[in-house]
């Protein structure tokens, strides 16, 4: 969404010293720009969120295998998992870099820790 930027113009009297080192009195004028942005995060939510769930649904088809085909079910989770790595580093190549975790960040940890405990 685009919004009007919000400009202020003033003049602030200051003193400056001149080559004759005297104290001249002079205005100089101070622009002050205010922009107001907004992020459109629905592309975040089909891009990141739904992705992510998709991946954590599919996980949860190892659970549709018979208990005896413990490698069939390995092998769709460790899968799920490494698909969910995978994306996480996809994800991470579209966001900011960050020395803090972000909601996102957060989503795709707790992803990770469910398709990790479903595996085991």
């Amino acid at each position: 969404m685009i919004h009007e930027p919000i400009v202020n113009l003033q003049s602030i009297p200051c003193e400056e010293v001149d080559s004759e080192l005297k104290r001249v009195k002079s205005l100089h004028t101070e622009i002050k720009v205010a922009l107001k942005v907004e992020r459109q995060w629905i592309t975040y939510f089909w891009q990141v969120f739904f992705v992510m769930f998709l991946i954590m649904i599919a996980t949860l088809s190892s659970f549709a295998c018979n208990v005896e085909d413990t490698g069939d079910r390995l092998a769709i989770s460790s899968t799920m998992f490494l698909a969910a790595v995978a994306y996480q580093v996809y994800v991470g190549s579209l966001l900011p870099k960050l020395s803090y975790m972000t909601f996102v960040d957060s989503y795709i940890l707790g992803c990770n820790i469910f398709i990790a405990s479903a595996t085991f």
